[in-house]
């Protein structure tokens, strides 16, 4: 029970004819008992520790300790007080009076609406549907280690709410859950978790796949270079789940330093069924080359939904790998300064990806994906980084069979030459057509078909650049695969290097 504060309905014990009350005698009791027969114990602290004895002798008014006026504290709710003069003569009594520090289980909340409910609705009631930080003892204040503080909140809630603020921690965050969790903040760069530490970042393992993790309106800063993962999230192996998915939404994660510092990986997703990610602003270091590995890594996820993502320098911007993943939708993103945009490697050929209306400026591959089979690859805008001389491929497909690449605009940037638009790499039945390649350099093809592909349709793919074949088939049988309608056309822009 908390400690309750002695607070009479005066600032201090009057005599009958007004006057501060000297030598009187004070007795506190149980409510609606009389508290000379029926005594509390009282305390001088809140902690409940410094016991007083009764009666209690007030001078000018005051009960004095040690020399000067003191606080008095009973570990109740609620007391009765009666206050008698110098000679033990009533002066006034109340059967139950409350102090200021009373429990808020025992406030009745009366909510200011129209046909709300007051009957048993109390302030602990209102002040629990919004569980704080702040609750647990987190200042938020850029100075204080919030971290004792942050853990026993995560540990001891299902709903958390982060104030704006910086709050300082100096170790990974982790947490096991059985139900549905949700952490939130006040906006990015309101709300600022600081790693001041090598390994930093939340690392939470979710128990049962039906209850999803969200979390929203956070900041993640690291203040180290190779700074961990900023956000990851682990649920148990499942074949199927047809339920409410985990939601990463309106984070931003980054290096304090923009600089120097980085996360090594930003968001980091294991097992999750129905994934929806949305308006995360992911960025590695300004000074440090390809420093960020991964802005979002994923193993074994099903169905998730990538959406307005902004990531920036980095080997990897979205990993997809070291396991089944099919189902995903990645659109509206933006990958600027990385190694490879989005990369694919299955264990296994999975189905069902769609890539559409991205901008992706990369190094090597701007799409790079295997054992990925019906994609829909479409409307992206694919540029080599400006004065790269590495070999190029906008979008290689490796054992993707019945995929449609359509109306991609692939341009290069890059110094050097030799660069491939789409590469179909042992790769059957797929339609490329409608797609644009730019500023290819002498040497470049725009259409790639090799190793063993076949049954592809390849049309209305055009190119602008002298000395670029539109489409080159090299050691592939050209009868097994469709070219048409191509431009231009003329000597050279169809190359074929094959015995049939």
């Amino acid at each position: 029970m908390a400690a309750l504060s002695i607070q009479v309905p005066y600032p201090v014990f009057y005599d009958r004819d007004g006057q501060p009350l000297d030598s009187g005698n004070i007795y506190i009791g149980e409510s609606n008992q009389d508290p000379v027969t029926n005594p509390l114990q009282v305390y001088y602290d809140e902690a409940l520790t410094i016991t007083a004895s009764q009666p209690l002798v007030t001078s000018g008014g005051y009960v004095y300790r040690n020399g000067t006026p003191t606080q008095l504290y009973v570990d109740a709710n609620d007391f009765s007080i009666t206050v008698n003069d110098s000679k033990n003569l009533l002066v006034y009594n109340f059967p139950t009076a409350t102090g200021l520090g009373v429990n808020a289980a025992s406030i009745e909340y009366d909510p200011p609406f129209t046909g709300a409910v007051t009957s048993g609705y109390t302030v602990a009631d209102k002040l629990s549907q919004t569980v704080s930080v702040k609750d647990f003892g987190a200042e938020g204040d850029g100075v204080t280690d919030d971290t004792v503080a942050i853990q026993t909140a995560f540990d001891n809630s299902s709903a958390l709410f982060f104030p704006a603020g910086t709050y300082v921690l100096t170790a990974k965050i982790t947490a096991t859950k059985a139900t549905a969790f949700s952490f939130y903040g006040d906006g990015m760069g309101n709300t600022i978790l600081f790693w001041d530490v090598a390994d930093g970042g939340i690392d939470i393992t979710a128990s049962n796949i039906t209850n999803p993790i969200t979390v929203d309106g956070l900041t993640f800063y690291t203040n180290r270079p190779d700074g961990g993962t900023a956000l990851k999230v682990t649920y148990p192996s499942t074949a199927s789940s047809p339920f409410v998915g985990a939601r990463y939404s309106n984070l931003e994660l980054r290096g304090s330093n923009f600089n120097t510092d980085y996360w090594t990986e930003g968001l980091r997703v294991i097992n999750h069924w129905n994934l929806q990610c949305t308006g995360l602003h992911i960025q590695g270091a300004e000074g440090v080359t390809r420093g960020m590995e991964k802005a979002i890594s994923m193993t074994d996820c099903y169905d998730p939904i990538i959406s307005s993502i902004y990531a920036i320098r980095g080997i990897y911007g979205i990993w997809v790998s070291d396991g089944e993943d099919e189902g995903m939708n990645v659109s509206e993103c933006v990958f600027i300064d990385f190694e490879t945009g989005i990369y694919f490697n299955s264990v296994t050929a999975q189905a069902g990806t769609a890539i559409s209306n991205n901008h992706i400026n990369a190094e090597k591959f701007g799409i790079d994906f295997q054992a990925k089979q019906q994609c829909l690859i479409s409307g992206n805008l694919i540029y080599k980084i400006t004065g790269s001389t590495m070999p190029y491929v906008g979008i290689a497909l490796k054992y993707c069979n019945d995929s449609r690449i359509t109306a991609n605009y692939v341009r290069n940037t890059g110094a050097s030459g030799g660069e491939i638009g789409v590469l179909l790499d042992d790769t059957d039945n797929c339609i490329i057509t409608g797609n644009q390649f730019t500023e290819f350099s002498g040497g470049s093809v725009g259409v790639q078909v090799a190793t063993a592909s076949g049954g592809n349709y390849i049309s209305n793919n055009s190119t602008y650049t002298a000395g670029t074949a539109i489409v080159n088939f090299a050691g592939v049988a050209l009868k097994t695969n469709i070219c048409f309608n191509n431009s231009p056309l003329p000597r050279g822009t169809l190359e074929v290097d094959s015995a049939t």
